[in-house]
């Protein structure tokens, strides 16, 4: 029986959570050699965010869409 088991031990994982509850993705300001793709449900958007930076990072286009979730929204980043 499963209440009768004792627990060795319990790990805790944490997701993040933006401040404001948006994702964050793209470039920080003046930097082109980083990306961020920051996100509490980035199991369910992980396939299209991907795509999305794949566009940003390799063809060097913004993806208009995305322009909500910048990192510079939050100030100096």
């Amino acid at each position: 029986m499963l209440g009768e088991t004792a627990l060795d031990k319990v790990t805790l994982g944490f997701r993040p959570l933006p401040e404001d509850e948006f994702p964050v993705i793209g470039f920080p300001t003046h930097r082109r050699d980083v990306y961020i793709t920051v996100m509490h449900s980035g199991v369910t958007l992980s396939p299209l965010v991907g795509q999305m930076a794949a566009v940003e990072i390799l063809d060097g286009v913004d993806v208009d869409i995305l322009a909500p979730y910048r990192p510079a929204r939050f100030g100096k980043l």
